[in-house]
């Protein structure tokens, strides 16, 4: 979905938000089919799971805006250029690992250690998907 959100940042604001929620929707449908919550347990969960996925949507369009910088230069990119958005992907990366952390610790509050381990492996076997097919659509930058 990734390479298909690159392309589409390109294009329509409207295109770019429906798949986005095509996104959204489909890694919610693969949580509440994997996590196996008891009707109390989502209860607590899902609001929770939802304030995160705005978040790290907020942390996304950052990225894909400056995946976007970075493909519509990446064969002209100046040294200038490729300073700004190493910082700028380093700090989204720092952001992301702060909201991961915050919800790691409000989930282990209210759920189960083993509830809260699964929904973690779970993200990380999305978000390894995800980045394996952006690695897929980013190319590398021309050094020359």
């Amino acid at each position: 979905m990734i390479g298909t959100f690159i392309s589409a940042s390109s294009q329509s604001h409207s295109e770019y938000e429906v798949l986005k929620d095509m996104a959204e929707t489909e890694r919610k449908a693969l949580m509440a089919e994997n996590l196996f919550l008891t009707e109390e347990e989502s209860k607590i969960f899902w609001p929770l799971y939802n304030d995160y996925r705005k978040q790290k949507g907020v942390v996304f369009d950052k990225w894909l805006e400056v995946m976007q910088k970075f493909s519509d230069n990446f064969r002209t990119l100046t040294e200038a250029q490729a300073i700004q958005l190493m910082e700028n992907y380093s700090a989204i990366q720092l952001e992301e690992l702060k909201i991961n952390a915050e919800v790691k610790k409000k989930m282990s509050k209210v759920l189960s250690s083993k509830t809260v381990m699964r929904f973690v492996q779970l993200e990380n076997k999305l978000s390894a998907y995800e980045n394996f097919e952006s690695a897929m659509q980013i190319p590398l930058v021309i050094n020359k």
